[in-house]
């Protein structure tokens, strides 16, 4: 994990009542003239509940596959400085795992898991991090303390809550429960 990243950054700023400052910012973004400004959480709601369908998740794929033949590290990096695009997450996520799912054969699990984390524990914008969400709601992580962790505290920012809901779909009810209303 580094210093910077969303994640530590929103660990060490959570108060003593479970609550992130109001002025606590995941991601300092220039305003692009023109550009909509969405609430946080907003873009998924839209895309999950409104649209049929997002973005084109084959070409996404093959983004994730090469990012498996890289150290996870660089691979966000290089995701992260724009090398491969500007992508949406929400636009994409429900293709992106359905597609991932459906050809699981062809992608290793382990360095699959291993992206996912590494994109949630050390990127250093929100989108890194949406994606690494989305890639770890194909495994179970009711076995995974530090999984567990990462999302507990990612939670209190509504840009993630959806995307860790995701994830919590599969732990054992009353934990599922306790979390929910934490």
């Amino acid at each position: 994990m580094t210093e910077d990243s969303i994640f530590l950054r929103m660990e060490q700023s959570l108060e003593q009542n479970g609550v992130l400052p109001r002025d606590f910012i995941l991601e300092k973004k220039e305003k692009k003239e023109g550009e909509i400004q969405y609430a946080p959480g907003a873009l998924e709601g839209i895309c999950t509940h409104h649209l049929a369908s997002g973005g084109n998740a084959n070409d996404f794929c093959q983004l994730i596959k090469g990012c498996l033949d890289m150290d996870p590290k660089e691979a966000l990096v290089q995701f992260e400085a724009g090398i491969f695009g500007e992508f949406q997450i929400a636009t994409v996520r429900k293709e992106l795992l359905q597609e991932i799912y459906t050809n699981r054969q062809e992608y290793d699990a382990g360095k699959l898991k291993r992206l996912a984390a590494t994109f949630v524990a050390c990127g250093k914008k929100v989108t890194s991090v949406k994606l690494g969400l989305s890639l770890l709601n194909l495994f179970d992580l009711s076995d995974n303390e530090s999984a567990k962790r990462m999302l507990k505290v990612l939670a209190h920012s509504e840009e993630f809550t959806d995307y860790v809901i995701w994830s919590a779909a599969n732990w054992e009810e009353q934990e599922a429960q306790d979390f929910y209303f934490e």
